[in-house]
């Protein structure tokens, strides 16, 4: 197999021929297309910051690679943000603790619940215990709806606080490091 890099729309992008050869041993392969540049399964594997320059493939900057190291580890600390954000939170609504969902859906229906403040069902499970639609009064949604935007003002801070450590990293070990 024979990898490349080539530009598209100013793009980099990846390409690979298989090898052929007929029966009398003459090679088959076909050509790379046009501006192409043979490259290695690595560089084909993970050709992010690389460029080509007259026919050479130039490998990124360290600069380059640390900006595209936060970049990336940016992108992951919000996908584990809106996990964790999803995976529910806890109120004291009812009296003692309970678990809430709030996936996308559930903090809409939240949001409409507290909106209306009169008495509405919302799910929600005691600590151990079973899921049920249960009704809240006016009061107690309203708890529900702060205690939610508690912990989703705490998970968007330390989100922040994470994204400017991974900011502040100067090598890419470093902007790695930081998870969440």
């Amino acid at each position: 197999m024979k990898y490349y890099l080539w530009l598209v729309n100013g793009f980099i992008s990846t390409g690979c021929l298989y090898e052929s050869v007929d029966e009398n041993g003459n090679d088959n392969t076909p050509p790379f297309p046009d501006g192409a540049v043979e490259c290695t399964l690595e560089v084909y594997n993970n050709p992010e910051g690389y460029t080509i320059s007259n026919g050479v493939i130039i490998p990124p900057t360290d600069a380059e690679l640390l900006l595209l190291a936060q970049t990336a580890q940016n992108n992951l600390l919000s996908q584990s943000c809106q996990t964790y954000l999803y995976a529910g939170f806890t109120s004291d609504a009812l009296g003692s603790v309970y678990n809430y969902p709030s996936t996308a859906t559930d903090q809409q229906n939240l949001a409409s619940a507290a909106a209306t403040d009169t008495t509405a069902s919302l799910w929600c499970q005691p600590i151990g215990g079973v899921w049920a639609f249960v009704a809240h009064t006016a009061d107690q949604v309203t708890k529900v709806s702060s205690d939610w935007l508690a912990y989703l003002n705490a998970a968007q801070a330390r989100l922040i606080s994470l994204n400017t450590q991974v900011n502040a990293a100067t090598t890419t070990a470093a902007a790695e490091a930081i998870t969440w």
